[in-house]
C-alpha cells in the first residue's frame, strides 16, 4: 500500500483504537503493554488522548490499578508536539496513589532512520521517532515527569527498509525490548544501553554511543555520568 492510503487508514481508525484501549484495560489480564510501529504510533496517540471515550479511558485505567504497564512507541512517525499532547491528557487525570506504579513510556528512535527523515521532509516536522527532532525547542525535557524513556538505535545493524525496522530485527533492540517488558526496568538499569547526555539537557540512552562520537553532533553529546 502507498504512503496515503496508510495514512487514510490510520486517520479512520482513530476512533475505533480508543474505543480498543478501552475494551483492553477493561478485559480480566494483570498485564497490558502496548506496543505500536512507525504510522501506528499517529492511532496509538489518539487513542490515548483523543476525545472520544476519554472518560471511559481514563476510567478504565484508574480502576485497573496499574494494569497498564508499558507503551512503547517504535520508530514513530508522529509529531513530538501530538506525543506531549498525548502525555498531558492521559496521566496528570489519573490521580494514581504513589502506590500504584504509572506506566512506562519508552520511546525508541534513531537518527539512522530513513523513512522518517523523510516522512518529516513530507509534513513539515520531525518526527518523534527520528532522535535529531528531540534536540530541538520541542525538547524531551519537558516529558521528565512522565516516566519517559528515549532509547536510541542508531548505528544498530538493521537489514531492510532503510534502518525503519530495527525493533523487530536488531537482537540488541529485541532483547531490550523483553527484558523492559519482563523486568519493568527503567532504562538506566538496563547495562546493554548507556546514558548519553545532550547540550539541550536531554538524557537518553543508546545502543551504539560510538555512533554518536562520529555524527555531527559529537560536539553537542557527551557520555552522561
Amino acid at each position: 500500500m502507498g504512503l496515503t492510503v496508510h495514512v487514510n487508514l490510520i486517520q479512520a481508525v482513530y476512533k475505533f483504537s480508543s474505543l480498543f484501549v478501552v475494551k483492553l484495560l477493561q478485559v480480566s489480564f494483570s498485564k497490558v503493554h502496548i506496543l505500536a510501529h512507525s504510522m501506528g504510533n499517529r492511532a496509538l496517540v489518539a487513542a490515548m488522548s483523543e476525545r472520544p471515550y476519554e472518560e471511559q479511558r481514563l476510567k478504565a485505567l484508574v480502576d485497573k490499578k496499574g494494569v497498564l504497564k508499558n507503551v512503547i512507541l517504535a520508530a514513530a512517525d508522529e509529531t513530538l508536539e501530538n506525543f506531549e499532547v498525548m502525555l498531558q491528557g492521559m496521566l496528570p487525570k489519573l490521580n494514581r496513589p504513589d502506590s500504584v506504579p504509572r506506566p512506562l513510556i519508552s520511546v525508541y528512535s534513531s537518527a539512522c532512520d530513513w523513512p522518517l527523515f523523510v516522512s518529516g521532509y513530507i509534513n513539515w516536522k520531525l518526527r518523534l521517532g527520528y532522535t535529531e527532532s528531540l534536540f530541538g525547542k520541542h525538547s524531551m525535557r519537558k516529558c521528565d515527569n512522565y516516566m519517559v524513556d528515549v532509547i536510541d538505535a542508531s548505528g544498530v545493524r538493521c537489514n531492510s527498509f532503510r534502518q525503519h525496522s530495527y525493533h523487530a530485527e536488531a537482537p540488541e533492540v529485541l532483547n531490550d525490548i523483553q527484558k523492559l517488558l519482563t523486568e519493568q526496568n527503567r532504562a538506566g538499569e538496563r547495562p546493554v544501553i548507556k546514558p548519553l547526555l545532550h547540550d539541550s539537557g536531554l538524557v537518553f540512552h543508546a545502543f551504539d554511543p560510538s555512533w554518536w562520537e562520529e555524527s555531527k553532533f559529537k560536539g553537542y553529546i557527551r557520555k552522561n555520568p
